[in-house]
């Protein structure tokens, strides 16, 4: 589960964990026939902790992060910042 991302059966669990100096990272894999593309953002320069998340351009409620591709759809978009959690 390279830098909190980690398959879970159908599901992509991702809870982010960098060095607080990084600026971010992108991950790129495939799971049951999707692709996942997966950008993680650290504008606050944080260890941890995510501020805002996204599917495909749908705000995921606060709480774990678990997401699995649309049905016929062969890829999700997945974009994750870091910070201090507000609410989604």
């Amino acid at each position: 589960h390279l830098l909190g991302v980690r398959v879970r059966g159908d599901v992509i669990e991702i809870d982010p964990c960098i060095p607080d100096h990084w600026p971010g990272f992108e991950v790129s894999l495939r799971h049951g026939g999707c692709r996942y593309e997966i950008s993680v953002t650290n504008p606050h320069a944080v260890n941890n902790g995510v501020m805002h998340a996204e599917a495909d351009g749908i705000v995921l409620p606060q709480g774990p992060i678990r997401v699995a591709c649309r049905p016929g759809a062969r890829s999700c978009s997945i974009k994750i910042i870091l910070g201090p959690p507000q609410k989604r």
